[in-house]
Parts: structure tokens; C-alpha cells; sequence
């Protein structure tokens, strides 16, 4: 079963080092590949939460800013974004994303 959904992962646009990253994750939670890929499914709509809420953040600093000086939070912007985007992962994401919604289009 774990080859062919291996095989299913890679016709799908997964690298053998996003397989690799799953499986890890897998024996981390004790799960098996396809809850991972499930899980990481469901979070993609969390983080794209975050980033709008993050953007939304942004946007209302710049305009209640009293000094002029938008260049810091600018730059505090793009450090947290790239702390985030280390942390979870966003194109694993968008690939199990993508994965779950071929898979149900085809069955």
C-alpha cells in the first residue's frame, strides 16, 4: 500500500524529499502517510488565515503610524513572514492540498 501511494504522491507533483519530509512527520506522530497528508491538507487553510491576519496587522500599523518611519515594519513584516513560512511548511501544504482534491476528482 505505501508504494502505491508513494506512487500516487509522485504522479501528483510530490519530490521523493516531500515523501521523505512526510514519512517523517509520520513516524513523529505516530500516524500513517495519508492522516499526514490529511493534516497538512487542513492546515493550509489555517496558515492562509494567518497570513491575511498577518497582512491585516501590516496594513493597520502603516496607517496608524504616527512617525513615518514604515521601513521597520516593513521589515518585521518579511522576518515574520519568513519565520512562519520555516515553520509550517507552506508548500508541503499546498501539495497535499492539491493531492486530496486530484485524488477525489478522480475517484
Amino acid at each position: 500500500m505505501k508504494n502505491g501511494i508513494e506512487g500516487l504522491m509522485l504522479k501528483n507533483g510530490f519530490t521523493p524529499k516531500d515523501i521523505h519530509r512526510i514519512k517523517k512527520f509520520s513516524k513523529r506522530s505516530g500516524n500513517s502517510i495519508q492522516v499526514e497528508i490529511i493534516n497538512l491538507e487542513n492546515g493550509l487553510l489555517r496558515l492562509i488565515l494567518v497570513f491575511l491576519l498577518l497582512i491585516l496587522t501590516l496594513c493597520s500599523a502603516i496607517y496608524f503610524n504616527s512617525d513615518n518611519n514604515n521601513a521597520s515594519l516593513i521589515m518585521a513584516f518579511f522576518i515574520t513572514i519568513a519565520i512562519v513560512c520555516f515553520s509550517s511548511a507552506p508548500i508541503l501544504r499546498y501539495k497535499s492540498f492539491v493531492f486530496i482534491k486530484n485524488t477525489k476528482e478522480n475517484n
